[in-house]
Protein backbone atom coordinates (compact mmCIF):
# COMPACT_ATOMS: atom_id res chain seq x y z
CA UNK A 1 0.00 0.00 0.00
CA UNK A 2 1.13 3.58 -0.67
CA UNK A 3 0.49 5.40 2.59
CA UNK A 4 2.13 8.36 4.27
CA UNK A 5 4.14 7.48 7.36
CA UNK A 6 3.17 9.35 10.47
CA UNK A 7 3.47 9.24 14.24
CA UNK A 8 0.41 8.16 16.26
CA UNK A 9 -0.67 9.88 19.46
CA UNK A 10 -3.28 8.53 21.86
CA UNK A 11 -5.26 10.77 24.18
CA UNK A 12 -7.51 9.19 26.81
CA UNK A 13 -10.39 11.05 28.37
CA UNK A 14 -13.16 9.93 30.70
CA UNK A 15 -16.35 11.84 30.09
CA UNK A 16 -18.89 12.05 32.89
CA UNK A 17 -21.97 11.61 30.71
CA UNK A 18 -24.97 9.62 31.78
CA UNK A 19 -27.52 10.70 29.21
CA UNK A 20 -27.60 9.25 25.72
CA UNK A 21 -25.07 10.55 23.22
CA UNK A 22 -26.71 12.37 20.32
CA UNK A 23 -25.15 12.73 16.88
CA UNK A 24 -26.43 15.62 14.80
CA UNK A 25 -26.87 15.71 11.05
CA UNK A 26 -24.44 17.70 8.96
CA UNK A 27 -24.35 18.86 5.37
CA UNK A 28 -21.26 18.37 3.23
CA UNK A 29 -20.18 20.27 0.13
CA UNK A 30 -19.94 17.96 -2.89
CA UNK A 31 -18.13 18.50 -6.21
CA UNK A 32 -17.28 16.60 -9.36
CA UNK A 33 -14.24 14.39 -8.65
CA UNK A 34 -12.34 13.84 -11.92
CA UNK A 35 -8.58 14.41 -11.46
CA UNK A 36 -6.67 15.26 -14.60
CA UNK A 37 -5.04 12.22 -16.22
CA UNK A 38 -7.11 9.73 -14.21
CA UNK A 39 -9.60 7.32 -15.77
CA UNK A 40 -12.57 7.87 -13.50
CA UNK A 41 -15.09 10.57 -12.66
CA UNK A 42 -17.71 10.76 -9.92
CA UNK A 43 -19.14 13.07 -7.29
CA UNK A 44 -17.40 13.32 -3.93
CA UNK A 45 -17.08 15.52 -0.83
CA UNK A 46 -15.08 18.69 -1.41
CA UNK A 47 -12.32 17.65 1.00
CA UNK A 48 -11.52 14.67 -1.25
CA UNK A 49 -11.80 16.62 -4.52
CA UNK A 50 -9.52 19.49 -3.50
CA UNK A 51 -6.45 17.32 -2.94
CA UNK A 52 -3.74 18.43 -5.35
CA UNK A 53 -1.19 16.14 -6.98
CA UNK A 54 1.62 18.35 -8.39
CA UNK A 55 3.33 15.45 -10.15
CA UNK A 56 1.58 12.15 -10.66
CA UNK A 57 3.56 9.37 -8.89
CA UNK A 58 3.41 5.70 -9.95
CA UNK A 59 0.94 5.09 -7.12
CA UNK A 60 -1.33 7.62 -5.52
CA UNK A 61 -3.94 7.59 -2.76
CA UNK A 62 -6.80 10.03 -2.34
CA UNK A 63 -8.42 9.73 1.09
CA UNK A 64 -10.88 11.59 3.27
CA UNK A 65 -13.01 11.11 6.38
CA UNK A 66 -16.35 12.91 6.08
CA UNK A 67 -18.95 12.48 8.81
CA UNK A 68 -19.25 8.74 9.40
CA UNK A 69 -17.81 7.82 5.99
CA UNK A 70 -14.24 6.97 4.97
CA UNK A 71 -13.12 7.35 1.35
CA UNK A 72 -10.02 5.65 -0.10
CA UNK A 73 -9.20 5.91 -3.80
CA UNK A 74 -6.06 4.17 -5.06
CA UNK A 75 -4.58 4.56 -8.53
CA UNK A 76 -1.47 3.12 -10.14
CA UNK A 77 0.14 3.58 -13.54
CA UNK A 78 0.80 -0.17 -13.53
CA UNK A 79 -2.08 -2.21 -14.93
CA UNK A 80 -0.65 -5.47 -13.58
CA UNK A 81 -3.19 -7.46 -11.56
CA UNK A 82 -1.45 -7.46 -8.17
CA UNK A 83 -3.47 -9.08 -5.35
CA UNK A 84 -1.19 -7.44 -2.76
CA UNK A 85 -1.75 -3.89 -4.01
CA UNK A 86 -3.35 -1.15 -1.92
CA UNK A 87 -6.34 -2.37 0.15
CA UNK A 88 -6.89 -5.57 -1.85
CA UNK A 89 -5.29 -7.86 0.80
CA UNK A 90 -7.59 -6.41 3.48
CA UNK A 91 -10.66 -6.75 1.25
CA UNK A 92 -9.78 -10.30 0.20
CA UNK A 93 -9.57 -11.20 3.89
CA UNK A 94 -13.36 -10.82 3.95
CA UNK A 95 -14.24 -11.59 0.32
CA UNK A 96 -11.88 -13.85 -1.63
CA UNK A 97 -13.47 -12.70 -4.85
CA UNK A 98 -16.01 -10.08 -5.83
CA UNK A 99 -18.82 -9.81 -8.34
CA UNK A 100 -18.28 -8.68 -11.91
CA UNK A 101 -20.19 -5.52 -12.75
CA UNK A 102 -20.31 -3.82 -16.15
CA UNK A 103 -19.99 -0.04 -16.19
CA UNK A 104 -20.15 1.26 -19.72
CA UNK A 105 -17.48 -0.56 -21.71
CA UNK A 106 -15.56 -1.59 -18.58
CA UNK A 107 -15.98 -4.60 -16.29
CA UNK A 108 -15.18 -4.00 -12.62
CA UNK A 109 -14.99 -6.31 -9.61
CA UNK A 110 -17.18 -5.19 -6.71
CA UNK A 111 -17.08 -6.17 -3.04
CA UNK A 112 -19.58 -5.63 -0.23
CA UNK A 113 -19.17 -6.83 3.37
CA UNK A 114 -19.52 -6.03 7.07
CA UNK A 115 -16.26 -6.38 8.99
CA UNK A 116 -17.63 -7.60 12.34
CA UNK A 117 -16.74 -4.27 14.03
CA UNK A 118 -19.79 -2.35 12.89
CA UNK A 119 -18.43 -0.98 9.61
CA UNK A 120 -19.96 -1.62 6.20
CA UNK A 121 -17.56 -1.75 3.26
CA UNK A 122 -18.12 -1.20 -0.46
CA UNK A 123 -15.24 -1.54 -2.93
CA UNK A 124 -14.76 -1.48 -6.69
CA UNK A 125 -11.59 -2.58 -8.53
CA UNK A 126 -10.84 -2.28 -12.24
CA UNK A 127 -7.93 -2.16 -14.68
CA UNK A 128 -7.49 -0.37 -17.96
CA UNK A 129 -4.72 -0.72 -20.52
CA UNK A 130 -2.60 1.84 -18.69
CA UNK A 131 -3.61 1.83 -15.05
CA UNK A 132 -5.56 0.18 -12.25
CA UNK A 133 -7.91 1.63 -9.67
CA UNK A 134 -9.45 0.63 -6.35
CA UNK A 135 -12.26 2.53 -4.64
CA UNK A 136 -12.78 1.47 -1.00
CA UNK A 137 -15.48 3.20 1.05
CA UNK A 138 -16.72 2.32 4.53
CA UNK A 139 -19.12 3.62 7.15
CA UNK A 140 -20.68 2.51 10.44
CA UNK A 141 -24.06 3.56 9.05
CA UNK A 142 -25.96 0.88 7.05
CA UNK A 143 -26.93 2.03 3.54
CA UNK A 144 -24.73 5.11 3.90
CA UNK A 145 -25.98 7.86 1.56
CA UNK A 146 -22.51 9.23 0.87
CA UNK A 147 -21.23 5.84 -0.25
CA UNK A 148 -24.31 5.28 -2.42
CA UNK A 149 -23.94 8.65 -4.11
CA UNK A 150 -20.21 8.16 -4.81
CA UNK A 151 -20.70 4.79 -6.53
CA UNK A 152 -23.94 5.75 -8.28
CA UNK A 153 -22.20 8.65 -10.03
CA UNK A 154 -18.97 6.75 -10.78
CA UNK A 155 -17.91 6.46 -14.43
CA UNK A 156 -14.74 4.59 -15.32
CA UNK A 157 -12.44 3.97 -18.27
CA UNK A 158 -12.21 7.45 -19.85
CA UNK A 159 -9.14 9.66 -19.35
CA UNK A 160 -9.89 13.12 -17.92
CA UNK A 161 -8.20 15.75 -20.11
CA UNK A 162 -8.51 18.45 -17.46
CA UNK A 163 -9.81 19.02 -13.95
CA UNK A 164 -13.58 19.22 -13.61
CA UNK A 165 -15.40 22.43 -12.82
CA UNK A 166 -14.96 23.48 -9.17
CA UNK A 167 -18.61 24.55 -8.88
CA UNK A 168 -20.31 22.98 -5.84
CA UNK A 169 -23.07 20.43 -6.23
CA UNK A 170 -26.13 19.90 -4.08
CA UNK A 171 -25.17 18.97 -0.49
CA UNK A 172 -26.04 15.66 1.10
CA UNK A 173 -27.12 14.95 4.65
CA UNK A 174 -24.92 12.57 6.63
CA UNK A 175 -27.49 10.72 8.72
CA UNK A 176 -26.30 9.09 11.93
CA UNK A 177 -27.78 7.00 14.73
CA UNK A 178 -28.81 8.34 18.12
CA UNK A 179 -28.08 5.70 20.80
CA UNK A 180 -29.67 5.99 24.25
CA UNK A 181 -28.12 5.16 27.58
CA UNK A 182 -29.64 2.36 29.67
CA UNK A 183 -28.61 0.12 32.53
CA UNK A 184 -28.42 -3.71 32.16
CA UNK A 185 -31.70 -5.21 31.04
CA UNK A 186 -32.81 -1.93 29.45
CA UNK A 187 -33.69 -0.26 32.79
CA UNK A 188 -32.93 3.45 33.05
CA UNK A 189 -30.61 4.35 35.98
CA UNK A 190 -32.19 6.01 39.01
CA UNK A 191 -31.29 9.62 39.85
CA UNK A 192 -28.98 8.51 42.67
CA UNK A 193 -27.28 5.96 40.44
CA UNK A 194 -26.92 8.49 37.66
CA UNK A 195 -25.05 10.86 39.99
CA UNK A 196 -22.86 8.14 41.50
CA UNK A 197 -19.33 8.05 40.11
CA UNK A 198 -16.93 5.08 40.11
CA UNK A 199 -13.31 5.82 40.95
CA UNK A 200 -10.94 4.79 38.18
CA UNK A 201 -7.77 3.31 39.64
CA UNK A 202 -5.99 2.10 36.51
CA UNK A 203 -6.64 2.88 32.83
CA UNK A 204 -4.75 0.83 30.25
CA UNK A 205 -4.17 2.50 26.90
CA UNK A 206 -4.76 0.93 23.50
CA UNK A 207 -2.13 1.46 20.83
CA UNK A 208 -2.36 1.96 17.10
CA UNK A 209 -2.39 -1.20 15.02
CA UNK A 210 -0.75 -1.36 11.60
CA UNK A 211 -4.03 -1.42 9.66
CA UNK A 212 -5.18 1.88 11.21
CA UNK A 213 -1.77 3.55 11.29
CA UNK A 214 -1.03 2.87 7.61
CA UNK A 215 -4.37 4.45 6.65
CA UNK A 216 -3.80 7.48 8.89
CA UNK A 217 -7.00 6.78 10.82
CA UNK A 218 -7.58 9.35 13.55
CA UNK A 219 -10.54 10.35 15.66
CA UNK A 220 -12.34 9.27 18.81
CA UNK A 221 -13.68 5.96 20.07
CA UNK A 222 -16.49 6.72 22.51
CA UNK A 223 -17.82 3.89 24.68
CA UNK A 224 -20.67 3.82 27.17
CA UNK A 225 -19.32 1.59 29.92
CA UNK A 226 -21.17 -0.06 32.80
CA UNK A 227 -19.15 -0.18 36.03
CA UNK A 228 -20.83 -2.87 38.12
CA UNK A 229 -21.17 -2.95 41.88
CA UNK A 230 -19.06 -6.13 42.11
CA UNK A 231 -16.04 -4.34 40.66
CA UNK A 232 -16.26 -5.74 37.14
CA UNK A 233 -16.97 -4.12 33.78
CA UNK A 234 -20.43 -4.85 32.43
CA UNK A 235 -21.86 -3.98 29.03
CA UNK A 236 -19.83 -1.78 26.70
CA UNK A 237 -21.74 0.05 23.98
CA UNK A 238 -19.83 1.87 21.23
CA UNK A 239 -21.22 5.37 20.65
CA UNK A 240 -18.55 6.49 18.19
CA UNK A 241 -16.36 4.00 16.35
CA UNK A 242 -13.09 3.98 14.44
CA UNK A 243 -12.42 1.34 11.78
CA UNK A 244 -9.64 -1.16 11.13
CA UNK A 245 -9.58 -2.70 14.60
CA UNK A 246 -9.33 0.43 16.77
CA UNK A 247 -12.81 0.05 18.29
CA UNK A 248 -12.34 -3.62 19.19
CA UNK A 249 -8.86 -2.88 20.50
CA UNK A 250 -10.25 -0.12 22.71
CA UNK A 251 -13.04 -2.33 24.06
CA UNK A 252 -10.48 -4.95 25.09
CA UNK A 253 -8.41 -2.50 27.13
CA UNK A 254 -11.50 -0.93 28.72
CA UNK A 255 -12.41 -4.37 30.10
CA UNK A 256 -9.09 -4.28 31.95
CA UNK A 257 -9.85 -0.99 33.78
CA UNK A 258 -9.43 -1.22 37.55
CA UNK A 259 -11.92 0.81 39.58
CA UNK A 260 -13.82 1.22 42.83
CA UNK A 261 -17.60 1.00 42.32
CA UNK A 262 -19.82 4.01 42.81
CA UNK A 263 -21.43 4.22 46.24
CA UNK A 264 -24.98 5.26 47.12
CA UNK A 265 -26.13 5.30 50.76
CA UNK A 266 -22.96 3.48 51.75
CA UNK A 267 -23.50 0.61 49.31
CA UNK A 268 -21.74 -0.09 45.97
CA UNK A 269 -24.04 0.32 42.98
CA UNK A 270 -23.92 -0.13 39.23
CA UNK A 271 -23.09 3.04 37.31
CA UNK A 272 -22.26 4.24 33.80
CA UNK A 273 -19.64 6.49 32.25
CA UNK A 274 -18.78 7.43 28.73
CA UNK A 275 -15.08 6.84 28.14
CA UNK A 276 -13.35 8.34 25.13
CA UNK A 277 -10.01 7.44 23.58
CA UNK A 278 -8.78 9.90 20.97
CA UNK A 279 -6.32 8.66 18.37
CA UNK A 280 -4.34 11.42 16.67
CA UNK A 281 -1.70 11.29 13.95
CA UNK A 282 0.78 14.06 13.39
Amino acid sequence: MHYRRSTPLLIVSIVLLFAGAVFSQSKVEWRVFAPEGEEFATEAPEVLVTQTVPSYPPDHTYSAHVGRTYFFVFSSRSSKDDKEWADLPYIHGFRESGKNERRGEMVAETFSFEDGEGFYHEALYFRTGRAKYLFHLLSDVPNDKQMARFFEKLNIGKVNDSYASPDPLAPIEDEVAQPKSTMPGGTAPSRSQASAVPVIMEKPRPGYNNEARLRNISGTVSLRVQFLADGTIGNITPLMRLPFGLTDQTIKVVRAIKFRPAVVDGKPVDSEKVIEYTFSIY
